[in-house]
């Protein structure tokens, strides 16, 4: 019973003060329709019908451009912060004003940790002048400027980055430069192992070259100590001394057929041997 007579006060407290503010706001017939015909009040209810239309249309409107504008958000996320390159706006200064998931991500960093901190902090110190040059000639030319680098991240090692800048000013007229940075140490490793093949290739064109040459000359030893041999008697000194002339030339002659297949990059064709007679010989 307590609780309805509460319930009760307090609404009969609100009608008191509605009525109050009612009268404070005047009669409710204001005075400019007072001594209208019907047609003419007929007429200003029309207008108000058509008012109150439009004011609905009006926040039709706005709720069709709030949907809008929360779409716009929604692919602003999936455009700016998800995409797959980092994105950095740096001051003139070179503090980071506002930086993508991505380019967090890649600095192994809070979002929020990355604002107003230098970006040279994350910049290997033997790559620091390639990075104020790269500045110092955006801001000089206004013309877009790339460089490679390496940057440092806190638990990671660092990683080869390209950054592709370009100049722009922020709200207030400052200059700011917006910065795309992708991750390129794949790229690094691959180019210097296609380096790598390439100077083995030039090494493997080299070699088969002089062991060419070098096996050419071989032969002519091997077959003018044959000659010799035929020649020479058994007993004769010389003789022994040409076999291992001739013997000689022959294992320089496999090491050379060796260096060709390198060359050639042919199969070799493995054969079982006696170790035993290798050591001796």
């Amino acid at each position: 019973m307590t609780d309805k007579r509460n319930q009760s006060d307090t609404a009969a407290e609100l009608r008191r003060q509605a009525e109050e503010r009612l009268q404070q706001e005047g009669p409710l017939v204001p005075e400019s329709l007072l001594g209208l015909s019907p047609e003419e009040i007929s007429q200003k209810l029309h207008d108000l019908r058509v008012h109150q239309i439009e004011l609905e249309m009006q926040n039709e409107e706005l709720r069709r451009t709030q949907e809008e504008l929360g779409d716009s958000q929604a692919r602003y996320f999936d455009l700016y912060d998800l995409a797959p390159v980092g994105y950095l706006t740096i001051s003139e200064t070179g503090l980071i004003l506002e930086t993508n998931l991505t380019a967090a991500t890649l600095l192994c960093k809070a979002r929020n940790e990355l604002i107003k901190w230098p970006v040279s902090n994350f910049i290997l110190k033997e790559d620091q002048d390639i990075y104020y040059r790269h500045r110092k000639q955006l801001f000089e030319t206004g013309e877009p400027q790339t460089c490679e680098l390496r940057m440092l991240r806190p638990v990671e090692p660092p990683f080869w980055a390209r950054l592709d800048a370009t100049a722009a000013q922020d709200k207030d007229g400052s200059l700011t430069c917006r910065v795309v940075m992708v991750d390129i140490t794949e790229n690094k490793m691959i180019a210097a192992q296609l380096h790598q093949a390439r100077k083995m290739e030039s090494l493997g064109t080299l070699t088969g070259g002089i062991a060419h040459d070098f096996n050419n000359l071989l032969y002519m030893i091997v077959g003018n100590t044959e000659l010799a041999l035929e020649d020479i008697p058994k007993w004769n000194p010389a003789y022994t001394s040409l076999e291992e002339i001739k013997s000689a030339s022959l294992r320089a002659a496999g090491i050379v057929k060796q260096l060709l297949n390198f060359s050639r990059k042919t199969d070799e064709k493995l054969i079982p041997i006696d170790a035993v007679t290798v050591i001796k010989d």
